[in-house]
């Protein structure tokens, strides 16, 4: 089995401080205002000296939760996700892009030759920036540990040879299992056509790996998280070592859960957060500046951010994260 494809749909391109919808075949992309706006494959930047155009790369990467392939985004102040809404074909609805209008980014969409164009079906793909934290911490959580029961100090260069070694593993014989059960459905092991499911790279020993997480690591924020969120040893006449520290890693994630259950970022998300606690808390109105609304937003945040956490990284954390102890406590208390 090859290593997944990295070549996603044809993007568009966003200007600073304005969002866009550009229109493909099958798909739309709107670029989120961003404190950097790189963020399609090939970007234009406008600023008030000159416009510059950077190309960036899409990642094959595993999902932070599920470890199925997502593509992402590394720009070089953010990591985007790219996600894509579906509409059902029963309610298949089209775009209209037209130039016109105050928005102000007309010049970019005629130049990326859209303008006054009807696009079907109605996709959307979203671009979202998210922590490198998650990452992160999803791939060197499945590194094998040492005699001691914790991971093992490693150059930093292999870590990532080692993680795209054990995930394209992984994915490889989830592959292999799900060859050997399509065999089974069609009913080809009883006409002769059965067999293992031996995919490429098992035939001659060879080895193959995710090489898009060995360029995940190469990127600056990835490296200054790994920093964060690992143990670290200098050796005098050797290369400096990491391995995970989840004390450390799960203080980020607490510091995250602080900032994202604090009553501003609800009210900065009206669409999501705010909603899910306009629907979720039964306290009498007036009282949402009380602890048992504050314990309602930990709990939220908490959903969010596990979210992005693998079901062994997420129980290990929520049992020994101080901060949602707290308001485990508090909750007890308020009943």
């Amino acid at each position: 089995m090859q290593a997944p494809s990295t070549s996603p749909p044809p993007l568009g391109t966003t200007t600073e401080g304005k969002t866009l919808f550009l229109a493909y075949p099958s798909s739309l992309v709107v670029a989120p205002t961003s404190t950097d706006t790189t963020m399609t494959t090939t970007t234009t930047t406008t600023t008030t000296a000159a416009t510059t155009t950077a190309t960036r790369r899409f990642l094959t990467l595993p999902h932070p939760r599920s470890h199925v392939p997502v593509y992402f985004l590394p720009c070089p102040e953010a990591i985007y996700e790219q996600t894509t809404i579906g509409g059902e074909e029963k309610n298949a609805r089209s775009w209209f892009i037209s130039s016109s209008g105050g928005g102000g980014g007309g010049g970019v969409v005629e130049d990326a030759g859209i303008s006054n164009q009807i696009h079907t079906p109605s996709t959307l793909t979203l671009l979202t920036p998210l922590s490198p934290l998650f990452l992160v911490l999803s791939i060197l959580s499945i590194l094998p540990n040492g005699p001691d029961g914790e991971g093992r100090f490693l150059p930093y260069d292999d870590i990532w040879d080692q993680a795209a070694l054990v995930f394209y593993r992984r994915r490889r014989e989830k592959f292999a299992a799900y060859l050997d059960s399509a065999r089974k459905r069609a009913g080809s092991n009883a006409t002769g056509g059965g067999g293992t499911g031996q995919v490429q790279g098992e035939e001659d020993g060879g080895e193959e790996s995710w090489e898009d997480i060995v360029s995940f690591g190469a990127h600056p924020l990835v490296q200054r998280t790994v920093e964060r969120c690992c143990q670290v040893q200098s050796m005098p006449d050797g290369p400096t070592t990491y391995r995970l520290c989840k004390s450390k890693a799960y203080a980020l994630l607490d510091d995250k859960l602080t900032r994202l259950a604090s009553p501003d970022t609800f009210a900065r998300a009206p669409n999501t957060l705010s909603r899910s606690f306009d629907r979720r808390y039964q306290g009498a109105p007036g009282t949402e500046a009380s602890e048992e609304a504050q314990v309602l937003r930990r709990q939220i945040a908490a959903e969010t951010i596990m979210g992005y956490l693998s079901p062994d990284v997420a129980s290990e954390w929520s049992a020994c994260s101080e901060v949602l102890n707290a308001g485990a406590e508090a909750k007890d208390e308020a009943r």
